[in-house]
């Protein structure tokens, strides 16, 4: 089998984001159709809870394994824990048909609903839950950007047997279907009317976008100044025109190695997945916050009362992962030298409308900490906190200032509220309900993932958390969750 992916990662719960994280990063770049990605993320996920649920070894591991073999590729999670093979000690009669829910049990009839063949072996003692993917017939997708509608003929025809093709004549046009489409390759004019390709280089430097897309360029400009300017950005071969039909195949052909699968590198130096805030309350954390690996960020407060910051920095993945740390630095070093938190947003939102850090970024914040008797927040353009009530209505608590970085002049207020009547406290960055691409409004929305208020503690958190799990192919933000109760 050839290897296309092969990572090991802690078996805690961010495991369940970070390999949801990896599928998508990976499976993007094969012949696997949405349908089957999508698939393969509701399955690992079925998968990988149920796993945590039944392992009990400390400094736990688990393999993630993606191979290519014939006509197929294959899934693969590996451990060397005590063997539960969940096919055999699956006692449930839910099915796929079922009209309800259920609270456990539906693991093996979705594994078994997608993937009738999917198995559990124990192999020199190793665990492998395996599953295969049929390979789909695509064409590499090619976006050719030039504003001479000669020369994007000219092209159309020299790459249309091989390649589809889709043709521009801007950057700004580029620059949304690339947003938005699926594009391999990236084929572009240096000089265009009343422009240069550099706006759309410099924007793909600055997002994740650029190490899954091979950039050619195709100009009439031959000078080595600008050679040597457009290799700072990135770019993967430069050829001149005119150029013959062969020559060009033949550099599309030599760039397409770019697209092979790039080895999925993750940062989970946090690993935080629970926080003691004193009184009887925890808070149970979920998602991009508790892996690192884009720009939400969550730091726990340890002032008198107990507390926490979570933010959502403009932007997503590793690009809005370096900014964040460019602002959690800021705040630690605020944190440590105040012992007043209570100045931290307005220092903030002054640092970030000057550009002292994170220039030409907007941030999204709350700051909230708790006493005995209520909970205080500062909300800096944040979706507002949800509080659901021991009789099982849901308030959210919709006091907003503006999102940081706007305007130097405004002064942040404190809220707010008693906490007696509040069974669960929810906090979100906006990925978690957007991700879903849902038509419901997000009350609606949130409401519909609520679990019964029977379910106490970690449970309940952790339910809230698999109800909102949508299709990986659609996630296009970073999503965030945390659940105090």
């Amino acid at each position: 089998m050839d290897v296309k992916f092969h990572n090991r990662f802690s078996l805690m719960r961010p495991a369940i984001t970070e390999i949801r994280h990896a599928l998508k990063h990976v499976l993007d770049s094969l012949n696997v159709s949405v349908d089957d990605i999508d698939a393969s993320a509701l399955v690992i996920t079925e998968y990988l809870t149920n796993l945590l649920r039944h392992a009990s070894a400390e400094d736990r591991t688990i393999t993630l394994l993606i191979g290519e073999k014939d006509n197929h590729y294959t899934v693969a999670l590996i451990d060397d824990l005590e063997p539960y093979n969940l096919f055999e000690l699956n006692h449930s009669s839910w099915t796929i048909e079922s009209e309800s829910l259920a609270e456990g049990g539906m693991g093996v009839a979705l594994i078994r609903h997608y993937f009738p063949k999917a198995s559990y072996k124990t192999l020199a003692g190793k665990n492998h839950f395996s599953f295969n993917l049929n390979k789909i017939k695509r064409k590499t997708t090619l976006l050719y950007v030039d504003d001479d509608i000669t020369q994007l003929s000219l092209v159309e025809a020299y790459v249309q047997d091989e390649y589809t093709f889709i043709a521009c004549q801007n950057c700004h046009d580029a620059w949304q279907l690339i947003t938005q489409s699926k594009v391999d390759i990236l084929l572009l004019d240096y000089k265009l009317k009343g422009d240069t390709s550099e706006t759309l280089l410099a924007q793909l430097a600055h997002s994740d976008l650029k190490t899954t897309l091979a950039i050619l360029m195709l100009t009439g400009d031959s000078d080595i100044r600008t050679v040597k300017k457009l290799n700072r950005f990135g770019i993967d071969d430069y050829i001149t025109k005119p150029v013959m039909k062969e020559q060009l195949l033949l550099n599309l052909d030599r760039v397409q190695n770019k697209l092979k699968p790039h080895l999925f590198h993750h940062r989970s130096d946090c690993k935080q997945t629970h926080y003691d805030l004193g009184q009887m309350r925890s808070a149970h954390l979920f998602g991009t916050i508790t892996t690192n690996l884009g720009g939400d960020f969550f730091i726990p407060l340890d002032n008198d009362n107990k507390g926490f910051i979570l933010g959502d920095i403009m932007g997503h993945g590793l690009s809005a992962n370096q900014k964040s740390y460019e602002i959690q630095g800021f705040i630690s070093g605020f944190t440590s030298s105040y012992s007043q938190v209570d100045t931290l947003v307005d220092a903030m939102n002054l640092a970030l409308s000057k550009e002292k850090i994170c220039k030409g970024s907007l941030l999204t914040m709350l700051v909230v900490y708790f006493d005995d008797e209520y909970i205080y927040f500062y909300n800096a353009g944040h979706p507002p906190p949800i509080a659901v009530m021991k009789n099982g209505c849901m308030n959210p608590l919709l006091h907003t200032d503006p999102l940081m970085g706007l305007s130097t002049d405004h002064s942040y207020r404190k809220y707010q509220y008693p906490l007696k009547d509040i069974a669960q406290l929810i906090f979100y960055t906006d990925g978690w309900v957007d991700n879903l691409g849902s038509t419901l409004n997000e009350e609606k929305q949130i409401m519909s993932y609520l679990p019964d208020n029977s379910l106490k503690g970690e449970a309940y958190a952790t339910k809230l958390w698999l109800n909102s799990q949508g299709s990986v192919s659609k996630e296009f933000d970073d999503a965030s969750l945390i659940v105090i109760n």
